[in-house]
């Protein structure tokens, strides 16, 4: 319900809250203008010619355009512009954080966390490396998971010609478990691999534990394409990438290097 106030020769800026609904009173000088009251009215930053500047807050029966228009004939008023919110970037409670905060910060991730956190879109990241540890807590979550491969019962029940790849699957040991493996020669480094690569893109964040990931949400689709030396071939690695296509990966990295050329 809308109740009409008229206001006669008023030269401020003002407001007033009556009850629980927000009364605006427009400033006309001089002139009698009907005003309606409101839950949610536009809001508006006002620069007087004296440097002060004031929230102007007006009815939705009144477009926000057309406040600023006629704010901006007023003598009084130098500048109008829509009122922007400002809040501080999100920043994960993450104990290890602190040793990411150089390179995200240069990426500028915490702002786009702030944009992204709730959207609901949650792409799938293919890492082909030296397998990734499913048990991590980190990653435990962000997972990708094949829901038409029942595991265990050593059938293809999506017929795409890997038996019970519920996780991914090693292009290494041509086996259902894309888990890193103490192959011989194995190394620290090549077995932690491709854990920390798949926990740099999308390790869960804001969770309290270990890092954050660049992307929180993403889903890592695990590719054992590199053994526990670190080394892969082309037959492992084109058919990891054939893999992850097959399995509509959104994004397939490769955190590696080899040959300058390899049709």
């Amino acid at each position: 319900m809308y109740r009409i106030f008229f206001v006669r020769k008023v030269t401020i800026l003002t407001y007033l809250v009556i009850g629980v609904g927000l009364f605006f009173v427009f400033i006309l000088s001089g002139q009698n203008f009907a005003l309606a009251s409101a839950n949610n009215p536009c809001h508006l930053a006002v620069t007087l010619t004296n440097g002060l500047i004031i929230r102007y807050n007006c009815s939705p029966r009144l477009d926000t355009q057309t406040a600023i228009d006629y704010l901006q004939q007023q003598p009084q008023v130098q500048k109008v512009s829509p009122i922007q919110k400002y809040h501080i970037a999100l920043e994960p409670n993450d104990p290890k954080y602190d040793q990411q905060k150089f390179y995200l910060e240069q990426i500028n991730a915490p702002v786009a966390w702030d944009k992204t956190i709730n959207i609901g879109y949650r792409p799938v990241i293919a890492i082909l490396d030296s397998g990734v540890d499913l048990k991590n807590p980190d990653l435990i979550y962000n997972l990708w998971f094949n829901p038409w491969e029942v595991p265990g019962d050593k059938q293809d029940n999506d017929q795409n010609g890997y038996v019970d790849d519920q996780y991914g699957w090693d292009f290494v040991t041509n086996t259902p478990d894309p888990s890193p493996k103490f192959d011989t020669g194995w190394t620290t480094v090549a077995m932690q691999h491709g854990t920390i690569v798949a926990g740099v893109a999308a390790a869960q964040g804001n969770n309290a534990q270990g890092v954050a990931g660049v992307a929180w949400s993403a889903r890592i689709m695990p590719i054992r394409v590199l053994n526990g030396q670190g080394s892969g071939d082309t037959v492992t690695v084109a058919s990891g990438i054939d893999y992850a296509i097959q399995n509509h990966a959104d994004i397939i990295n490769l955190s590696f290097v080899g040959g300058v050329s390899d049709p």
